[in-house]
């Protein structure tokens, strides 16, 4: 998915919806959520707190003390405590659902003339919420300028159920805090940047519309970007691309 052009998505868009309806009919091997490897599942854990434990307390070795390397990015802690204590509120609006979710299917989803044909590396599935996968491929839409994200939030919304657009965006604010500290611990400040300014486009978070946050709590500038133009839509495209 990743390399398609915007001519390449949109013929591959129902194609993606129809993979997305038959992922939530594989049956759940487990009644815990969390990440699909078993050994690595809390037992009785729900949808809704490993969602909340996961942005507090990630059990990811790749990012080791990810809190003091964010302390290096001035302000990026507090933004994102901010954005923790967002999500509290937000999750309370999703189910608490156990199908698969893949988590990361833009740059692991197989297309050839027009339709899905394989996805690989299952590594970073959950048990949870199939609107995951949907928020994850919206949040990160500007790394990709082909991908039609009005026309995916609109196809996905038709199977995933009630309050989709909700589901959607709460999911959103955790793909950007999951992104937020891959990237402090890997030392990448522009992408940080990056994510802060996509955040800051989508409202995700209430900080970013805080008239009285102090300045280091002000949403991101401008990143650096290639302008891209297809068709009538021109579409910034982020410098880097992080990968989680």
């Amino acid at each position: 998915l990743d390399s398609l052009s915007e001519a390449g998505w949109g013929g591959a868009l129902s194609s993606l919806v129809e993979m997305l309806a038959a992922l939530q009919s594989v049956e759940s091997p487990s009644g815990d959520a969390g990440p699909l490897a078993a050994q690595t599942r809390p037992s009785g854990t729900t949808w809704l707190e490993w969602l909340l434990e996961s942005a507090v307390d990630p059990a990811d070795p790749r990012l080791g003390n990810w809190r003091d390397a964010m302390l290096s990015h001035g302000g990026v802690v507090d933004r994102y405590d901010a954005a923790v204590a967002e999500l509290d509120r937000m999750v309370g609006e999703c189910p608490d659902v156990r199908q698969v979710v893949h988590t990361d299917l833009s740059g692991n989803t197989l297309v050839a003339d027009g339709r899905v044909t394989g996805v690989f590396d299952w590594g970073n599935a959950v048990i949870g919420d199939p609107a995951y996968d949907v928020a994850h491929l919206t949040f990160w839409a500007p790394w990709h300028p082909g991908c039609p994200e009005p026309e995916l939030r609109a196809a996905s919304s038709e199977v995933l159920g009630d309050r989709a657009d909700e589901r959607v965006r709460t999911y959103e604010l955790h793909v950007a805090l999951e992104a937020l500290r891959f990237n402090a611990a890997m030392g990448r400040p522009r992408t940080i940047e990056a994510v802060l300014h996509r955040m800051s486009e989508l409202g995700t978070g209430t900080w970013v519309e805080s008239p009285s946050a102090s300045p280091a709590l002000q949403p991101a500038g401008p990143v650096p970007a290639a302008a891209t133009t297809s068709g009538t839509r021109t579409r910034s495209r982020p410098a880097e691309r992080a990968w989680i």
